[in-house]
């Protein structure tokens, strides 16, 4: 694995434990003997001891630490030689009987001895051991800056200690041999509707990506990404939920910034266009990589250890503006980010819910996976550990989670071989999903010759108007997008030459979802004579125009919609349209009538006011005598309670 890909360069340096470090000591009086005042007999010993350990020879060094001890039982010094040695080889048990001995005989000769007891009990998950030593080093040692790592190291034991006696189910599946291989699998990123899969892969030594599509609920055999690899690597991507944008990490290029910089790439038919660098604004001269796009690609989420930020590694945001130009990235704050390493983010369909990787917060142990909540203005709710065992005292990788929220999945190598990794899924505890998401699947056409229509679709959020998502549909009409739970949405498409479709999509008091919206929609082309019967305009019912409750007063909600059929009529200065307004069953016949007049005609006097010619406009109420739905269920009777308009030939 090409680890510059995932990690920023300085951790790609060997690690030396950090309790080999020198931390000062605090001598007490005798009995106990040191380098200094030793006798001949042992000082000799501990000499060549030290001579052996120089030349490699560690054998003959343990022994003649061994023989000093036996001249001097209170020779301090061999026993911590014959510590450290052993934790070089990996003998935490033993190296740990040593440095106690050493502490018996004065407990504050070396207090880095504390430390190290604590970190190897750590490492070995002996966390309750650890507390006592950890706990007596942070009362003794005086210097504030070496308590910073021995402070997040007793935080993580507690931590720990609170997780395994509550673990979380989880019971990891791997993906099947389509997509995993002899070879190594990682990073994956999925499409909304969960039905198109890219993944780094390891192939002949090379980073590049694969595309696998799912077919009757199963993973097609995984092929290379035509259009993006290269004789480069390549890694670390994120796709956009329609399945058109893909962003991904590229190092050491030519049109490179830094070490490793982001890439923009979009889907053409069944190609991806040339990876562009998106340039100064998101790369910097230092590290960018781990990219997440939101699902409707309006915000771009990565790590970056570009200066200015709170830690090591910090986790960016920056947002698509309307000019198509991406936002200056924020910083996500000290909420997410610490003084340590923040990496691997995604962002949820939801919009809200934000996963990353932290060595910072208290966790586990090295890379911790942890999920936040948006809270609005750039401000994110304090991170909540995953807890374990899907957080373990290892690093952990990405995670990425499914539109509904109930899956995620990760690359581990659960088979200890060290050589390979695969990708695995499993099912999400409650306490850590993501809000319910759905998504709309849709197809437009033309209503006459049923040919796809790249027209302009928009999602919006009804009460405050904020766009969620805006795109074209593909050449062959499709759309997707998702959709949170916990709003009122409208969607407009339309297209130069043909009337406008409106949906409206009521997830207020969504909980779960059992299906997504799979839609067909034609659009009417505007025609200036009906060619045929067949051929004559049909009603469009605005969606999107809300009234009060038995009244025909519009609701401010209503505007854009208004404002889309003021639009209509100003692109088409000869276009004639009436206003109809209907009503379900409830309710005397008469009432019913003289309302839906009355609400055909504010729409009337809303786009008069706007400037629209009254010559053009018409209005006329049906009451409740052509419904399109049957009055009896609540879902029919809103159906028949409509604002519709049709074109005037």
């Amino acid at each position: 694995m090409n680890r510059s890909l995932l990690f920023p360069p300085y951790l790609l340096s060997v690690v030396v434990l950090i309790f080999l470090c020198q931390c000062g000591s605090l001598a007490q009086a005798p009995p106990y003997t040191t380098y200094k005042n030793a006798g001949k007999k042992a000082l000799k010993f501990y000499q060549k001891g030290k001579e052996a350990q120089k030349k490699g020879e560690t054998e003959e060094a343990k022994l003649q630490f061994q023989k000093a001890i036996e001249v001097e039982p209170n020779f301090i010094d061999p026993f911590i030689k014959l510590g450290d040695m052993l934790i070089s080889q990996g003998d935490f048990t033993q190296a740990i009987d040593y440095f106690q001995k050493a502490i018996r005989i004065n407990p504050d000769y070396s207090l880095r001895l504390h430390y190290a007891i604590a970190k190897m009990y750590y490492e070995q998950q002996q966390f309750q051991k650890a507390v006592a030593p950890l706990s007596y080093f942070l009362s003794k040692i005086p210097q504030e800056n070496r308590k910073a790592n021995a402070t997040r190291l007793m935080n993580n034991l507690q931590f720990a200690i609170a997780a395994i006696e509550n673990p979380m189910p989880f019971s990891p599946y791997k993906l099947p041999t389509s997509i995993n291989t002899k070879d190594s699998e990682y990073l994956p990123s999925f499409s909304a509707d969960g039905t198109q899969l890219i993944y780094t892969a390891v192939r002949r030594g090379q980073e590049d990506f694969y595309f696998s599509r799912k077919k009757d609920g199963v993973w097609q055999r995984g092929e290379p990404l035509i259009g993006i690899n290269t004789n480069n690597n390549e890694g670390a991507q994120t796709i956009s939920g329609d399945g058109r944008t893909l962003i991904f990490t590229g190092c050491n290029r030519k049109d490179g910034f830094g070490s490793c910089d982001l890439y923009i790439s979009y889907k053409r038919e069944d190609y991806w266009s040339r990876p562009v660098n998106m340039g100064r604004v998101i790369n910097s001269n230092s590290w960018e990589s781990q990219p997440s796009l939101s699902s409707n690609g309006r915000i771009l989420f990565f790590a970056s250890t570009r200066s200015g930020g709170f830690g090591k590694s910090d986790i960016y945001r920056s947002i698509l503006g309307k000019d198509g130009m991406w936002s200056i990235p924020e910083n996500l704050g000290p909420a997410v980010n610490t003084t340590q390493d923040e990496l691997g983010p995604f962002i949820h369909a939801d919009g809200e819910t934000l996963y990353f990787v932290s060595s910072g917060h208290p966790g586990m142990g090295g890379n911790d996976l942890f999920k936040t909540e948006y809270l609005g203005d750039n401000a994110w709710d304090n991170p909540q550990n995953l807890g374990y065992p899907i957080n373990t005292t290892g690093d952990e990788s990405t995670l990425i989670v499914s539109l509904n929220g109930k899956l995620g999945y990760f690359a581990s190598n659960f088979s200890k071989s060290m050589r390979t990794t695969d990708i695995y899924e499993f099912e999400l505890p409650e306490s850590i999903r993501p809000k319910p998401v759905t998504y709309l699947k849709a197809k437009v056409i033309d209503a006459i010759t049923k040919v796809p229509l790249s027209a302009a679709a928009e999602l919006y959020e009804v009460a405050t108007g904020a766009v969620r998502y805006g795109n074209n549909a593909d050449e062959e009409g499709l759309f997707l997008v998702s959709l949170p739970a916990g709003q009122r949405y409208g969607l407009n498409v339309a297209m130069e030459n043909y009337l406008f479709h409106s949906e409206q999509f009521d997830l207020v008091a969504a909980t779960s979802f059992d299906q997504p919206y799979d839609l067909l929609i034609e659009l009417q082309p505007i025609l200036p004579v009906a060619v045929s019967k067949e051929d004559q305009p049909k009603p469009i019912i605005l969606k999107n125009i809300f009234f009060e409750t038995a009244s025909a007063s519009l609701l401010p909600v209503s505007t854009k919609e208004l404002q889309r059929l003021y639009q209509l009529l100003i692109d088409n200065p000869s276009m004639k349209i009436q206003i109809n307004g209907h009503t379900d069953d409830v309710g005397n016949d008469e009432d019913n009538l003289a309302l839906s007049r009355d609400r055909a005609k504010a729409v009337f006097n809303y786009l008069i006011q706007e400037g629209i010619s009254e010559t053009r406009l018409s209005f006329k109420g049906y009451g409740e005598t052509t419904p399109i739905e049957n009055n009896d269920s609540p879902q029919g009777r809103q159906a028949n309670r409509r604002t519709e308009f049709v074109v005037i030939q």
